[in-house]
């Protein structure tokens, strides 16, 4: 499947309702976007971790994220952290 970059003026119903809430309206008349628009319509949710983890916040950040595989739940991280690693590789 072959992503491609999309031009999306404010003013299209396609623009993204949260950022059009949440932005100056002196910043950019049109957002850029590649690959599906609906995922901002989803709930989200961000993981953020760090090297340092206590082991029963290891084994908590664990199971959460296998609860959100089984959920369905759409997570956003930027999976740098050793727990992060670990969770991408259970939220799949």
């Amino acid at each position: 499947m072959s992503l491609q970059n999309k031009n999306i003026p404010r003013k299209d119903s396609r623009f993204p309702a949260k950022a059009r809430e949440r932005l100056d309206p002196n910043t950019s008349p049109q957002v850029t976007t590649l690959g599906n628009l609906d995922l901002l319509t989803l709930p989200t949710t961000a993981l953020l971790g760090t090297p340092r983890y206590p082991g029963i916040s290891l084994l908590r950040a664990y199971g959460q994220a296998a609860h959100w595989r089984n959920a369905g739940r759409y997570v956003v991280s930027g999976f740098y952290s050793p727990v992060e690693k670990e969770c991408l590789r259970i939220l799949p």
